[in-house]
């Protein structure tokens, strides 16, 4: 099986490219922060080149202590949510009315690769927080937007670019999968507490044995 991993930036592509740059059917591409980035490199690449068989989000991402996520989690989603896109009503975004073709705001992933790679986590002592993840254009810096998006959609965990993957693997027909290490607790913004670093090395150390059975398939 070829696997296209795409991770939003170096910091958190490195930690992971150390430990699957040996194995091949594994490509690895670095798309950018934020959604039109994500979309705009990944759609480039899958019309440049043959496509993979299957498309992974790998990354860091806030974690919504509210769905009993904490710091380091390691977090699957089993759908992608973009959660501001559409017209803001109060403390929520209801999506567009009227309209011949309202733009598609959530995306299912691969329920069969969902579960696999569920397996081969808790084949390493991995309980997963499985759920539905949001994409947002703006990270999240308030308790009260906090507050807002998981009354709205309960969420384990904020993000800029999984969507966007979504979007475009849903496009080309590619399955797809987002894992991601909670760096973060979504809210009130205190970067000083962020830990970028340690789930970055948490997600490698532990997507990087999955990855490698995958590929196997």
């Amino acid at each position: 099986m070829n696997l296209l991993l795409a991770c939003a930036t170096e910091i958190e592509a490195a930690p992971l490219r150390g430990r699957i740059n040996l194995l091949d059917g594994i490509e690895l591409v670095i798309t950018g922060v934020g959604l039109v980035e994500a979309c705009a490199v990944l759609a480039e690449r899958i019309a440049s080149a043959p496509p993979p068989d299957l498309m992974i989000g790998l990354g860091v991402g806030g974690g919504f202590g509210h769905s009993g996520v904490g710091l380091l989690d390691i977090c699957l989603a089993e759908s992608e949510i973009i959660a501001d896109l559409g017209v803001p009503s109060g403390n929520r975004v209801l999506p567009f009315r009227g309209m011949t073709a309202p733009p598609p705001v959530e995306f299912g992933a691969d329920r069969t690769l969902l579960a696999s790679f569920n397996t081969l986590l808790r084949g390493l002592d991995i309980t997963p927080r499985v759920g539905p993840f949001v994409s947002v254009n703006a990270v999240t810096a308030s308790d009260k937007r906090m507050e807002g998006l998981f009354a709205q959609y309960q969420p384990v965990c904020e993000n800029m670019e999984g969507a966007a993957l979504a979007r475009v693997a849903q496009g080309a027909l590619i399955p797809w999968l987002e894992v991601r290490c909670i760096s973060n607790l979504v809210g009130r913004r205190e970067r000083g507490k962020w830990q970028i670093d340690a789930a970055s090395a948490r997600l490698a150390e532990v997507a990087a044995p999955c990855l490698a059975k995958m590929v196997q398939l």
